[in-house]
């Protein structure tokens, strides 16, 4: 009797040491907060790895003051808030995530709209994150997104504050101790341009010209698959929420990309699904699309680029400014998407990836993109 009471009082005892440990673990992961899910960093405790986009991203949604919202992928990081806020006249955030599907774009905006109904949203069209089934990541994305983040249930936040990757980085913050690579920068979180080199050179490292997407390794799209993720993800998005002015961006890939499509049978799903966008949301007084593709100025002077999907941020600012302009030179409209789509066709087969790898490129006129 003596040792069952003895053995009862062992298992409530440590029964209660680990409730007492967990609920100090989640306090202090509550106080430094090290993904902001319930207020901003401070400067000195800021950190912004982008490994963790899909962790951060969520809590700078609810917590940050912004009436303008970028998003998008890794084309969209490379953007200064400060900047931003003086070229279209806003309180900006940027909530780009590399590798984003069509599904986590949405789930972000509406995290976003839910608890600040911005103004106006930015976001790329990227055909890949389009290519999955509607409410997926893309399949490189091993780590799952935490819908827990996302969702407006406060009790499933234990995730959030027992995690031991949380722990982690609290007690990195605590200690001064530093994981991994990082911004502290909240204006620049998200920005890789100061980490690589833009240069034809650089742009076409490693490309076969008999299998262009070798090294990028994308899969195939269906336009079947492409529609149904993007009426799901993005046009209902903007159906429910009319008081807010959507700007989708088809972003400028270098020519060689447009090559890699026709190499692989894919000119005609990518062109099809840019006028399927249109026409979905022609009619929606609170959505405009614009096409920075055709442009041959950008798309065909590859010393803009380090890798051929990955532009200078000079073309960040030259494609913010499209948009916060309403330059009609790049907003696509009925007068106009025939035009674009004809000088894709045309330029995308005459791409020479032998002539580009081993001739000096002639210099374009390109004042206005010039590095830095």
């Amino acid at each position: 009797m003596v040792d069952s009471r003895r053995s009862v009082t062992f298992i409530l005892g440590t029964l209660a040491l680990a409730i007492t440990s967990l609920a100090a673990v989640a306090f202090l992961n509550w106080k430094v907060d090290p993904f902001q899910q319930y207020r901003l960093a401070t400067a000195e405790q800021a950190r912004f790895p982008r490994a963790l986009q899909r962790y951060i991203n969520p809590g700078l949604a609810k917590n940050a003051d912004y009436d303008f919202v970028i998003t998008g992928s890794s084309l969209m990081e490379n953007y200064d808030l400060v900047e931003v806020n003086r070229l279209c006249g806003a309180k900006s955030i940027n909530l780009a995530t590399s590798a984003i599907s069509g599904f986590e774009q949405r789930k972000m905006l509406e995290v976003a709209l839910r608890h600040r109904a911005p103004k106006r949203v930015v976001m790329t069209l990227d055909f890949n994150s389009f290519a999955p089934p509607i409410e997926s990541s893309l399949p490189e994305i091993t780590d799952p997104l935490p819908l827990y983040l996302y969702d407006q249930n406060p009790l499933n936040d234990f995730r959030y504050l027992i995690s031991g990757q949380v722990t982690m980085r609290t007690l990195s913050i605590l200690q001064g101790v530093r994981i991994g690579n990082y911004s502290t920068n909240p204006n620049r979180a998200w920005s890789w341009d100061e980490e690589v080199t833009f240069s034809r050179t650089r742009a076409l490292k490693d490309i076969d010209p008999a299998n262009i997407n070798k090294r990028f390794k994308q899969g195939p799209r269906t336009i079947e698959r492409m529609h149904a993720s993007f009426d799901r993800n993005i046009a209902t998005l903007i159906e429910k929420h009319p008081g807010t002015e959507f700007n989708l961006v088809f972003p400028p890939y270098s020519i060689v990309v447009w090559a890699d499509f026709a190499q692989r049978g894919q000119l005609d799903v990518s062109l099809e699904f840019k006028r399927f966008v249109f026409q979905r949301v022609a009619a929606l007084p609170n959505a405009r699309v614009f096409d920075l593709q055709w442009d041959r100025k950008i798309v065909e002077n590859l010393d803009l680029y380090t890798d051929i999907y990955h532009f200078n941020p000079a073309i960040n600012r030259h494609m913010l400014g499209a948009v916060c302009n309403n330059d009609a030179g790049y907003r696509v409209s009925d007068r106009n998407i025939d035009e674009f789509e004809a000088l894709l066709r045309r330029q995308a087969p005459q791409v020479d990836i032998q002539k580009l790898l081993h001739n000096p490129q002639t210099p374009g006129e390109v004042p206005a993109f010039s590095k830095g």
